[in-house]
């Protein structure tokens, strides 16, 4: 029983690939295009320096917190029972407002890094659907999933001219 089982399953799986059509693929380099796309390369710079910005503000709040711990370890001794506490909460007021501070950056970046290259990668998912029906690809991979291809299956020079050809036909990028 187990035998005939077994026997049917490998004829099975011998004849189903000959009964199944042949798919056509192809694979587009995503980080080459979005490095060549210049819509997508004006939005990477703009959010790096938002990062930069609070990166730097991030630093001037910790520099002056390392101040005012260093300024509270040299005069501790000296300080009285009632100083020393004014100057720890005030050390803990300014370590939460660093974390806070970090924490509402790292939201704020996330926002605006999903409203600024949400659009542009829909644009992408839009382009590479087109350059796939109009070629007739059945799939079309991101070649950084790939081990090795083919040159003749890279899409990717089709995909860019769709994202400038698309650029080109509306003044406001969309």
């Amino acid at each position: 029983m187990k035998r005939a089982k077994r026997t049917l399953l490998l004829m099975s799986m011998m004849v189903l690939p000959l009964t199944l059509p042949a798919q056509k693929i192809a694979f587009v380099q995503v980080q080459s295009v979005l490095g060549e796309w210049e819509e997508y390369g004006e939005v990477a710079r703009q959010l790096e320096l938002d990062l930069r910005k609070a990166q730097f503000e991030f630093q001037g709040m910790t520099f002056q917190l390392d101040s005012l711990q260093g300024v509270y370890n040299a005069q501790q001794a000296m300080l009285s029972p009632t100083g020393r506490r004014e100057k720890e909460v005030e050390i803990v007021e300014l370590q939460k407002r660093v974390q806070e501070f970090q924490l509402n950056q790292t939201d704020e970046f996330s926002r605006k890094q999903m409203a600024a290259e949400g659009p542009l990668l829909e644009r992408f998912q839009l382009a590479v659907r087109k350059v796939a029906n109009d070629k007739g690809y059945d799939i079309i991979f991101d070649a950084a999933a790939l081990l090795h291809a083919e040159q003749v299956f890279d899409v990717t020079e089709d995909v860019l001219y769709e994202l400038r050809r698309g650029e080109q036909s509306s003044p406001d990028g969309n």
